[in-house]
């Protein structure tokens, strides 16, 4: 067999390509019930924050419409991550055949691929009470009080409870309730509407009783539940650290994520040995960009 002839090596390819894409969409992504998802052709992205803009006031009928600005607060950056590594199959696996042992190593690294992808994205939620990568300043994603960027107007606010809380009725009405309570900058109502609960497995059942039950449930009256009414959809995350944290999402999602390269692999065309090898990388950058786009807890007292 002509091991580097151009059709055996181009069946090859395609053969380990197949492979790694099948096991990379093997799972519907988690990541994207909570991220936005982007392409980028930049280096690096910024978004410009931007408070918002006073109403407008009354004027005449002939009268020059006054000017009204807005307050700029500080950019959002995107840096890109590469992940990567490289598949080396021997000549002499080529020579014996051993496919099924390539296929089989392919498919792993389709799956491991997969799940940095996860992971990356997850850490944004795994920090959301620890780690200061909000807005650029000292503040988590999830804070007791969030301070409006400098020259805005309005009063600190929370997308976290004073006190965490234990996943149930009347911990998430607490929380609808504090989502409904939000304001602006100008102090206007923030309109937030919530759309998805996000916990890890763990919470499975509370969030099928809690959201599902015809009766309110955990009561012995069981009033009718109302929480049916809410429309929430709820999703599990298999990435989170935390058996007990619990989120809810808006409608708009509080994080981007953005792809500078799909994961992909590709021949490597340096032969430095006797084999054939492949590339697999990707590049990609995740950041949170509105608090009031989740509320969370750890959900432990």
């Amino acid at each position: 067999m002509a091991i580097l002839s151009t059709n055996f090596t181009s069946l090859l390819d395609a053969r380990v390509e197949r492979v790694f894409e099948r096991a990379l969409m093997a799972y519907p992504p988690e990541y994207t019930m909570y991220c936005d998802v982007e392409t980028s052709n930049l280096a690096e992205d910024r978004m410009a924050q931007v408070g918002e803009m006073p109403m407008p006031p009354t004027v005449g009928e002939y009268e020059e419409l006054p000017e009204t600005q807005f307050t700029q607060g500080p950019d959002l950056v995107w840096n890109h991550t590469k992940y990567g590594y490289r598949l080396i199959a021997s000549s002499e696996l080529i020579e014996d055949e051993r496919f099924g042992v390539l296929d089989t190593v392919t498919s792993k690294i389709g799956t491991a691929v997969n799940h940095r992808v996860e992971t990356f994205a997850a850490s944004i939620l795994n920090n959301a009470f620890t780690t200061s990568n909000f807005n650029n300043d000292s503040e988590t994603l999830c804070a007791t009080s969030h301070a409006v960027f400098s020259g805005a107007g309005g009063a600190a606010q929370a997308n976290r409870p004073a006190t965490e809380v234990v996943f149930g009725q009347d911990a998430l009405w607490a929380a609808i309730d504090a989502i409904g309570a939000w304001k602006d900058e100008e102090g206007n109502p923030a309109m937030k509407i919530p759309a998805t609960l996000l916990g890890g497995p763990s919470l499975r059942r509370e969030f099928i009783e809690v959201l599902q039950s015809t009766g309110t449930p955990y009561t012995a009256t069981l009033e009718t539940n109302a929480t049916r009414d809410l429309g929430l959809g709820s999703t599990l995350n298999h990435y989170l650290d935390s058996s007990t944290a619990w989120f809810i999402i808006m409608r708009e999602k509080p994080v981007i994520f953005k792809w500078r390269r799909m994961p992909q692999v590709l021949p490597d065309e340096e032969r430095k040995t006797d084999s054939r090898s492949w590339n697999v990388t990707m590049r990609c950058s995740r950041e949170p960009v509105a608090w009031r786009n989740i509320w969370g807890t750890t959900g432990a007292p």
